[in-house]
């Protein structure tokens, strides 16, 4: 009878020790590498990507939980329109269960839905953005930008 309890007891603190792989968010090794926008959408319509975007706009994920994006920024302070990169360092994670990539920037934390998944495209779509004052926006579903992007 007492190895009986006993083993319901263990049995029962190993259940309700739940483990963390249940809910814990994974870098999936699918997206891992470099990754280039070939094309946007916002509001169903297809948005040329502009030659700015093209050289400039990437993804870099490492399975370390490192990151890189870059963004291509236009300024014109003497008219002329000038086309340049901010790279951000950052870190991410990736919830299989809930197809959500979550990139933390320095100064804000972005949402996106990850629509598709495979070893060559994603395509993702920005939801949330966080500052890290506090401040939340959830990104209205008409102005939402769905980027899609090859493995390079």
């Amino acid at each position: 009878m007492r190895k009986l309890l006993l083993a319901l007891v263990v049995t029962f603190t190993l259940q309700s020790c739940s483990s963390d792989s249940e809910n814990r968010t994974d870098n999936t090794p699918q997206f891992t590498g470099n990754w280039k926008l070939t094309a946007k959408e916002v509001n169903g319509l297809n948005v040329p990507v502009s030659d700015c975007e093209d050289q400039f706009n990437w993804y870099r994920f490492q399975t370390s939980g490192a990151a890189q994006k870059g963004e291509a920024t236009l300024n014109s302070p003497t008219g002329t329109v000038f086309c340049n990169q901010v790279v951000y360092e950052s870190t991410y994670d990736v919830d299989q269960e809930n197809n959500v990539l979550t990139i933390f920037k320095e100064t804000s934390t972005e949402k996106y839905s990850i629509i598709e998944l495979t070893a060559n495209r994603f395509k993702i779509r920005k939801y949330n953005i966080r500052a890290n004052s506090g401040a939340e926006v959830n990104i209205p579903i008409q102005n939402q930008v769905i980027e899609t992007c090859t493995k390079q």
